[in-house]
């Protein structure tokens, strides 16, 4: 789904870029998140742009692909990395990726799965496009922030069809995912890493 104004505000600014950095690649290392040097990434729904900054200073990638499907998103996150050799950034879903199977050596998913309607398929989508091996960070929402808190409610998400730990923890399996350890926050947010088998 793409964003309300309140989150297009949200998510474009500096406090996004704080947490991706200080807050979702800690807890991802703490969970045991290894290095990609020279390997090949995918953002999907790269926001601002950050995301893909970091799968380069962080991880060590030597490409990203990313997508999102706000146009206004878009253009923000291509003046962000304008700078930056090695990326693609189209328009385009995570129920259907331009790219060829075992394509990525590292997926990122920055709060962007609970965002799909379809996330079971977008999930198994993930899955196609990963080499074996390869890591999907997972930094997401769970019912409790989006139905619950006052910034949830303010926030265009789908009304149907959404996870809880549970949930999304059991259709990575059945995607063909090996899991880490989770770090869950209630019923709010959760971090893991899902490797393909």
């Amino acid at each position: 789904m793409k964003l309300n104004r309140f989150e297009l505000k949200l998510l474009s600014g500096k406090l996004r870029c704080w947490v991706q950095e200080y807050y979702d690649i800690r807890q991802w290392r703490k969970l045991g998140a290894r290095p990609c040097v020279n390997g090949s990434a995918l953002d999907i729904g790269c926001g601002q742009g950050n995301g893909i900054k970091l799968a380069m200073s962080k991880f060590g990638v030597a490409t990203v692909d990313a997508f999102d499907i706000d146009d206004r998103m878009l253009d923000i996150s291509r003046r962000a990395t304008a700078h930056l050799g090695g990326v693609k950034i189209t328009n385009n879903s995570a129920t259907e990726i331009a790219a060829p199977s075992d394509t990525y050596d590292i997926v990122f998913d920055y709060q962007v799965l609970h965002h799909i309607v379809d996330w079971q398929s977008a999930l198994n989508e993930v899955h196609r496009v990963m080499k074996p091996n390869a890591q999907l960070m997972i930094a997401e929402s769970l019912p409790g922030l989006i139905e619950n808190s006052w910034i949830g409610r303010r926030m265009n998400h789908p009304r149907s069809n959404r996870f809880t730990v549970s949930q999304l923890q059991d259709q990575l399996l059945a995607s063909g995912f090996v899991l880490s350890k989770s770090r869950i926050i209630g019923d709010h947010f959760i971090w893991l890493i899902a490797t393909k088998r």
